[in-house]
């Protein structure tokens, strides 16, 4: 959600954990009770389970004192009750611009494997020393190059399985740069870390389509002015 304010604070999309996960899954959630037409706000777990520190006429000994919060009329009320570690103001907002209601339950939202950005998973998995983790790459038609360093290269494979897995299905070979440029091409040695050994890349510059082997042509990005230039001039 782009809106501000003092309600901002509060929401999911504060979260560290939420980071680089997409922002639909940080404001709102469908409901899972078969109405579609209602939405679920998401806020930081780390504000629901502060404990309820500010209510001077709490009795930690009185059981009664959160079950009579569902007998409130008002809404904003028990929603007071409910979060009092969130201020009133704030709560006004959320309840008018979300249309937020109070609820007996909380419902967790598991994030799994394949809800966490790249850059998460290759910091969590690389041991500290090798941070910051490789997060560049080329992409060449269906294949990511990368150019490892020589301290990850140990994890090579997995780093290849974690670039297929958050890349494809655009991405379907990862491979890594394992030798130096030479030859009357400049072409460079490759090895595949994960998915299929398919070198023929089809790739499409300013309506041309380029069919090549990988392992036999130097290709590099930053040279489409060189290669447009040549189109332009060379091959008319």
């Amino acid at each position: 959600s782009k809106k501000k304010g003092p309600q901002k604070p509060y929401l999911a999309l504060t979260m560290k954990e939420l980071e680089g996960v997409h922002p639909r899954i940080k404001v709102v959630s469908e409901n899972g009770d078969g109405d579609k037409s209602r939405k679920r706000i998401l806020l930081s777990s780390h504000v629901l389970l502060q404990p309820n520190n500010n209510d001077a006429n709490s009795n930690s000994n009185d059981s009664n004192n959160t079950s009579n919060i569902k007998f409130i009329d008002d809404p904003l009320t028990r929603l007071i009750h409910q979060y009092p570690s969130i201020p009133p103001t704030a709560l006004q907002l959320l309840h008018s611009n979300y249309q937020i209601q109070p609820t007996n339950a909380l419902h967790p939202i598991h994030l799994t494997y394949h809800n966490q950005p790249l850059s998460r998973l290759l910091s969590t998995l690389l041991p500290p020393h090798l941070h910051p983790p490789p997060s560049s790459y080329e992409q060449i038609g269906h294949i990511a190059h990368l150019n490892l360093r020589a301290p990850h290269l140990p994890y090579k494979h997995l780093l290849g399985r974690l670039f297929l897995d958050k890349l494809s299905p655009s991405i379907r070979t990862v491979v890594n740069k394992s030798g130096e440029v030479g030859g009357p091409y400049r072409t460079y040695p490759v090895e595949v870390l994960a998915g299929e050994e398919d070198y023929a890349v089809n790739v499409t510059e300013h309506g041309v389509s380029l069919r090549f082997d990988l392992r036999k042509v130097y290709w590099c990005t930053r040279l489409e002015g060189e290669r447009t230039y040549m189109i332009e001039r060379e091959f008319r």
